[in-house]
């Protein structure tokens, strides 16, 4: 019995993020060709590490031969003569596209080098203006050709283009209307959050960033009402990032009160919350009775009262805070930290917290409640830990599957092998990560007959040990994870 195509192109989906197999499906025969081919180029440009110059030039080329006949003569007219397939094209690739990394395809623009001039080197200003006039006309070719995108990022390259695949012409909003995801980086995004808040109603997640934001930039208070009006007008937000806001946080915020019901991630990375009015959006961001995830990353917020209603997420699953960028910005208080985990004991699986710990004492009451109250958590990622912290954690946390921390600098060939006695059966993953200490690595000392004896009285079956750090490690330490079967040494 054969399949249908809809019940193939289900199976497919679950392919979607490993492109080889799904290069491999177009060679089986055309009917898997057929079904495969729409979403091994809905996503073309893959991260930019697994790229190089040639598959650049290559997907270009093909997306210029999909240009009509006006655009090419165009480009041509602009010094601009790609080098296209010499047999016609099997597919209609332009109309397959449903997520866009404009950062991404730029930079497959610009290292093609199928339109460049043989004869004599181009100048850098030549190669840019080639660039734009190239990805103007191929987003031009998306936003006639595809039905709609899905995901739209808009990163480094944001503040060079004039958006022409906005909703800035009559009947191009209807591609956009089905955004799921949006992605922004730089200044002066006014005027594209308005447009976009007038078209897409729908977007799931939106993550925005600023990286050379300043209070003083004369347009940054609009930027934040305009993103405010963009968060306002979705259905269901179910996920916000923002980094790099020093201030008019108040405006984001408060408009999260329309997204209370729907928001389940939140995550704030260098951002400043020291104003007043700032400091009392909290209060609104407390009623975002959904949340599962809140990340806090190098961000300043006074650890006084209005701190405390970020305690108040009942069905909080992931907790993520790091400082480590300023030691300055004041560590939250002892009773944050109580509230906070007594009120997710049941519902909390994920916690990681990272700070410079000054001594045992910095913090020590912030160990002792997590020993108490997370008995749930499965991935547990903590700072500098001394020995006797280490054997409280494990004796507690029962359920932990990954667990990562940082040594302090001691002989630990007589705690290592009590310690395996302490970890729990379901543990998959240990981390015992060096500090950097005085320009070294400082860390827990160890032979490799104290690493087996460890291993010996270690009852679970141990996938990862990362001891990557760890200067004491040698090959003799290595044979003896490789004897154990620990397969994925990092």
């Amino acid at each position: 019995m054969s399949l249908s195509a809809e019940c193939i192109q289900n199976i497919f989906l679950f392919l979607y993020e490993d492109t080889a197999d799904l290069f491999s499906c177009l060679l089986v025969n055309r009917f898997w060709c057929q079904n495969s081919v729409a979403l091994l180029w809905r996503r073309p440009w893959i991260p930019e590490h697994s790229r190089n110059q040639d598959s650049a030039s290559k997907l270009i080329q093909i997306y210029v031969s999909c240009l009509p006949e006006e655009a090419k003569r165009a480009l041509i007219k602009n010094g601009i003569n790609f080098r296209t397939p010499s047999t016609p094209l099997a597919f209609d690739y332009a109309s397959f596209l449903r997520d866009l990394d404009y950062d991404q395809m730029y930079w497959s623009i610009n290292m093609s080098s199928s339109y460049r001039s043989e004869s004599e080197e181009e100048t850098e200003e030549e190669t840019e203006r080639k660039s734009k006039l190239v990805a103007n006309e191929l987003c031009k070719l998306f936003m006639s050709k595809c039905a709609t995108f899905f995901s739209l990022c808009l990163a480094t390259r944001v503040d060079q283009v004039d958006y022409p695949f906005l909703p800035s012409f009559p009947n191009t909003g209807n591609y956009l209307s089905k955004l799921r995801e949006f992605t922004c980086q730089g200044d002066e995004k006014a005027e594209l959050f308005i447009a976009l808040s007038q078209v897409c109603k729908d977007i799931h997640r939106i993550s925005v960033s600023g990286t050379s934001y300043s209070i003083w930039t004369p347009n940054y208070e609009a930027d934040t009402l305009s993103l405010a009006s963009l968060i306002k007008a979705q259905t269901r937000l179910k996920s916000l990032c923002l980094y790099g806001y020093q201030g008019f946080l108040a405006n984001i915020l408060n408009a999260l009160e329309y997204q209370r019901h729907s928001l389940e991630s939140l995550e704030l990375r260098y951002t400043d919350i020291k104003s007043e009015s700032d400091c009392d959006s909290l209060e609104t961001l407390s009623q975002c009775e959904n949340l599962i995830s809140l990340k806090l990353h190098n961000c300043s917020i006074p650890p006084n009262e209005k701190l405390m209603h970020l305690t108040k997420f009942s069905r909080l699953e992931e907790f993520d805070y790091c400082n480590e960028w300023n030691p300055f910005f004041a560590l939250p208080p002892n009773n944050f930290w109580a509230t906070m985990l007594q009120n997710t004991t049941k519902t909390l699986r994920r916690l990681s917290l990272w700070w410079i710990r000054a001594d045992q004492n910095d913090g020590a009451q912030i160990i002792e409640y997590i020993a108490e109250n997370c008995k749930n958590v499965t991935y547990l990622h903590l700072p500098v830990l001394w020995a006797s912290e280490v054997f409280k954690i494990l004796d507690s946390c029962m359920l932990l599957k990954t667990f990562l921390f940082s040594g302090e600098e001691f002989d630990a060939n007589e705690t290592l092998p009590q310690l395996g006695k302490y970890v729990p059966r379901r543990l998959r993953r240990l981390a015992i990560k060096d500090i950097n200490k005085d320009g070294h690595n400082a860390g827990w000392q160890f032979t490799e007959k104290s690493l087996e004896r460890f291993l010996e009285n270690c009852k679970a079956p141990l996938e990862v040990f990362d001891l990557r750090n760890c200067e004491c490690m040698t090959d003799q330490h290595y044979a003896v994870l490789k004897r154990r079967n620990i397969q994925h040494i990092i």
